[in-house]
């Protein structure tokens, strides 16, 4: 099977599992989780992402909850994840908008460490961006999760989930979360 016949499986497969909930317009926001990512390929990786996007920002989150949060440059990346590491702030965070097929997608990263050379990265966003009473609803997601997807590669992840706001964390036996 070549690698697009696989994505539309594995897209078919996403589709089926998450039709029932994932169609549901309740505010809440829905999470894209891509796990076990090399910290070494991020500054490509967004580097891609800030070239096709619109508003691309990277914020750090200060350690100290009064302290305010800012914006920083991509060419910062690198430093910042070593301050992350070291637990020197308190999280880091992407933001941007995309267009995918007819519809417009914001997107809100953030990053979790898993030891020293490795993230997961925590995708935000909200179904009613996507979904709405005059789209089908079964195309729009085959676009978003073929965007997914490609994110996949971009950031050379081990694995794609995707879900409802959740805390649990995605993975085998997981009953939220779906893997792409």
């Amino acid at each position: 099977m070549n690698p697009k016949e696989l994505h539309l499986k594995r897209i078919e497969r996403a589709w089926q599992q998450c039709k029932d909930w994932i169609l549901e317009f309740d505010g809440s926001p829905t999470q894209v989780y891509l796990s076990n990512v090399v910290i070494d390929s991020l500054q490509q990786a967004f580097q891609t992402i800030a070239a096709q996007a619109q508003n691309f920002r990277l914020s750090l989150i200060a350690s100290d909850v009064d302290a305010a949060s800012n914006f920083i440059d991509l060419e910062q990346l690198p430093l910042a994840l070593v301050k992350l590491q070291k637990r020197e702030i308190g999280g880091l965070n992407i933001n941007y908008a995309t267009a995918i097929a007819d519809f417009s997608l914001d997107l809100h990263f953030v990053l979790h460490t898993l030891g020293s050379r490795k993230v997961d990265l925590e995708i935000v966003w909200w179904t009613d961006q996507v979904f709405d009473e005059e789209s089908n609803a079964h195309q729009r997601f085959s676009e978003l999760l073929a965007y997914f997807l490609s994110l996949l590669d971009i950031f050379g992840a081990a694995h794609l989930y995707i879900g409802p706001e959740t805390l649990e964390k995605p993975g085998p036996g997981s009953l939220t979360w779906v893997e792409i």
